[in-house]
């Protein structure tokens, strides 16, 4: 990258290096890029920057914090002049680029990174010549000299997650120089430092909130034992109650339906633009949580409570508790997002991320089903429903909000009217027929496993009829679809990443679902007859 001197700098300055990183924990790469940086007879100071992010122990719902990262360095480095460690707040890139606003004009700064980025270029480190020609500072990227070196920290945190079982194998990786007690301390750090993720955000979490002043917090609750992927209900002295979401420690790819992963980054972006379009087209008739804060630097969104004490609609579908009224508004609802009365915005940025969010959405819940226990004919008709609905989707206009998650999830029942939580997966673009589905598959699949085909068949007449009245016409043209897509979704259920044990009711619910599935990839008139004639159990 080209150098951009202040031309009206008398003096040469000092040179820092900077070396961020997450290093969860530090290894033999690592260190051998620092002492290569310190070795420069024209670096006068090396920074090691410690992102705050967590780094997560596969397999588990563990994490090593920053502190895990600076008190390994310290071990590392002890004795080695003209370095010094620093944890950012939150990210470590962002805080090596704050050098530009901490150094004097004659200074330069080398940002030091892995071989293979500076080969393919990182886009994180794009600002660097923009900063460099607006403050003066010399600038420029330095590759580190670690290409023969293959461990990645993640084999690390593998092995840490193996217990005693990987210990031989992790402290026989760490850097050369170190001895054997030294090694034996880097175990220990490490192992000492593993903790809840969700304790580490939480913590994070509160300090955030504290930032922007929302009031003297009572308690943080988390929602989500077990997973990496949290929600934190926040109680507040005053007797408020908000929901907290988190997405600043997510690196990588997007993902979807896997359980131990943090929250992709961009979803909770998705999720408030969401509830904006909801708002703006006078969705009214259920209650929606208002935002009360984004945060774009931590990705973090703090929503209002609705409905308190409401439970949601799944709970009353495992006992087989059909309302017909609730059906009713839930499937109202859903017409209402399907025909909105404009054109609204893309969620996800743009209209082609939104189109490809929903492609990965829709093969989630078709093809990507792991069906390898049932028939090929099921696995082709799942392919068959992908391709309908892709095609229908691109009929659908720009006037639909898709929901794309299990709505019966997240519909919460108050005391007068429902409410709908968490839209982290909408999207502008889409097929309703999916949506329909879903929330309809939920109603056969607790309607066969209960014995409540009679009160489950009224709710969903009852669901039916709200949603031919709101859409109209439209109907026609996709009501042979959510049939299939009705199928889809008990497949789903039961052989998804989230696998629901139903025991000896499985093979019915699998002769219902396929049943449905192939039903609706031909011509459907009487599609309540159908259903009807599904959670009865008349297809098993």
């Amino acid at each position: 990258m080209a150098t951009v001197r202040d031309k009206n700098a008398a003096i040469e300055g000092r040179c820092i290096a900077l070396y961020p990183g997450a290093f969860r924990p530090p290894h033999a790469a690592h260190l051998t890029a620092v002492l290569d940086l310190a070795g420069r007879p024209d670096v006068d100071q090396v920074v090691v920057i410690i992102s705050n992010r967590c780094r997560n122990i596969p397999g588990t719902t563990q994490a090593l914090d920053a502190d895990v990262a600076r008190r390994i360095w310290s071990i590392y480095l002890h004795g080695i002049p003209k370095i010094r460690i620093e944890v950012a707040p939150h990210t470590s890139v962002k805080h090596a680029l704050g050098y530009f606003d901490r150094v004097e004009t004659g200074d330069t700064l080398l940002f030091c990174i892995g071989e293979a980025d500076a080969e393919q270029g990182d886009e994180r480190f794009e600002q660097i010549e923009d900063l460099s020609n607006r403050t003066g500072i010399s600038a420029r990227l330095v590759p580190a000299p670690t290409g023969s070196i293959t461990i990645r920290a993640t084999d690390l945190r593998t092995m840490l997650g193996r217990g005693e079982a990987g210990r031989d194998a992790f402290t026989s990786t760490l850097p050369a120089h170190l001895n054997a007690a030294q090694r034996a301390d880097v175990w220990d750090v490490c192992l000492d430092g593993m903790r809840e993720t969700g304790d580490i955000i939480q913590m994070k979490v509160r300090k955030i909130l504290e930032t922007h002043n929302l009031g003297d917090i009572h308690e943080i609750h988390s929602l989500c034992g077990g997973k990496l992927d949290q929600v934190y209900r926040v109680s507040f002295k005053d007797g408020r109650r908000y929901f907290a979401k988190y997405a600043g420690d997510t690196v990588g790819a997007e993902s979807v339906g896997e359980k131990l992963r943090f929250k992709p980054r961009r979803r909770l972006s998705a999720e408030r633009r969401a509830l904006n379009r909801l708002r703006d087209n006078g969705i009214d008739e259920v209650d929606l949580p208002d935002v009360v804060l984004f945060d774009k630097e931590t990705l973090t969104l703090v929503l209002t409570e609705i409905c308190p004490g409401g439970t949601p609609l799944l709970n009353d579908l495992k006992k087989g508790l059909f309302d017909p009224k609730i059906a009713g508004q839930a499937s109202h609802f859903l017409a209402r997002c399907h025909t909105l009365a404009a054109p609204i915005a893309p969620v996800w940025g743009d209209r082609d991320t939104d189109r490809l969010h929903w492609h990965t959405m829709l093969a989630l819940r078709t093809v990507g089903i792991k069906t390898d226990a049932v028939s090929e004919p099921i696995r082709n008709d799942l392919a068959v429903l992908k391709q309908a609905s892709e095609a229908a989707s691109e009929q659908t206009g720009e006037n639909s909000l898709l929901i794309l998650d299990d709505i019966s999830q997240n519909i919460l029942l108050g005391t007068q009217r429902i409410g709908v939580i968490d839209f982290e997966l909408c999207s502008s673009s889409g097929d309703p027929a999916y949506d329909l589905g879903l929330f309809l598959g939920d109603y056969i699949l607790f309607g066969l496993i209960t014995g409540s085909g009679d009160s489950g068949q009224i709710a969903l007449g009852e669901a039916l009829n709200a949603y031919r009245q709101r859409v109209g016409n439209r109907w026609m043209t996709m009501r042979s679809r959510v049939v299939s897509f009705a199928g889809a979704a008990m497949l789903y259920h039961l052989m998804g990443p989230r696998r629901m044990v139903v025991q000896s009711f499985e093979p019915r619910v699998v002769h219902t679902a396929a049943a449905l599935l192939s039903s609706g990839l031909g011509e459907v008139e009487e599609i309540d007859s159908i259903l009807g004639s599904a959670i009865s159990g008349r297809f098993a």
